[in-house]
Order: structure tokens, then sequence, then C-alpha cells
């Protein structure tokens, strides 16, 4: 069956509990029917080998910022050159899918609420607005 969707993660080390969360969790994205398109992106230690054992496609090249933190913005440019799936979505690595999530993706059913987009210069109102707690839905900051 071929894949309707991609999906893109960058998981931290493959070490300790957090390997174990991360392992998990990938893994359930590996059962989904039909199966994703999974990549992982990025060097922390164990990466390679754990998309090695899991079977799942591993990427080292990714932007990252003068801290070391990947770009997503650049993330998602290389994979616009190759994906060919329908659909494309980042997932962090620590969260299990289920198989309602990708049926509902697929059925374009699937829905963000976002409460409010901001411009990056007002990243200040944004954050505000997050610790706050005010928000009924996602906020947006745009570059």
């Amino acid at each position: 069956m071929t894949p309707s969707l991609t999906i893109l993660a960058v998981p931290k080390a493959f070490a300790g509990h957090i390997g174990v969360i991360q392992r998990n969790a990938i893994s359930s994205w590996t059962v989904l029917s039909p199966r994703p398109d999974i990549r992982l992106y990025g060097t922390e230690d164990g990466i390679a080998e754990a998309a090695a054992s899991l079977g799942v496609s591993h990427e080292t090249q990714i932007a990252c910022n003068e801290f070391g933190t990947p770009m997503l913005d650049d993330l998602l440019r290389r994979a616009r050159g190759f994906v060919q799936t329908p659909l494309l979505c980042y997932v962090n690595s620590d969260i299990i899918l289920l198989q309602e999530f990708l049926d509902a993706v697929a059925a374009r059913d699937a829905v963000v609420p976002i409460d409010h987009i901001y411009g990056f210069d007002q990243i200040a109102e944004a954050h505000a607005a997050m610790e706050a707690d005010h928000a009924s839905g996602k906020l947006v900051v745009t570059t």
C-alpha cells in the first residue's frame, strides 16, 4: 500500500529514559496503515541505530542555528524536494500516534485550532498571551 503521509522528526539522543520514550513513539508510527514514510533527522547519538532498527529513513543534513538547534524551516524546505506523499507533517519524537490520527489526516478531518497569528515583530505579545494561558487554540508566530 502506498504511503499517504510523510512524517519528519528531529529526535534527541537515544539515551536513557528519553531514548525509550522516543523509540516507543516512533514504533507507534511504523504500525500505522498505510505505513507512513518516516524520516528522522539529525546527528545525535543513537539516531542512526534507532532508524535502522525501526526500518525508517535517517538523514543527517539539516541546518542548525548558532546554538545547535535544528532549523524547522530548513527541514521543511528539504522535504519539499523529495516528498512523494500527498501529506507531510512534523511530529515531535516523543509523541505516540494512533491509527485514528492517520485516518483523520487522510480524511482531512484533523483540525488544529488556531487562536491567534502573530508577526515575528509581535513575539513579546505572543509570549505574554502564552504565559497568560488564555488561548483557546495554538498561537502561531510567522517570520
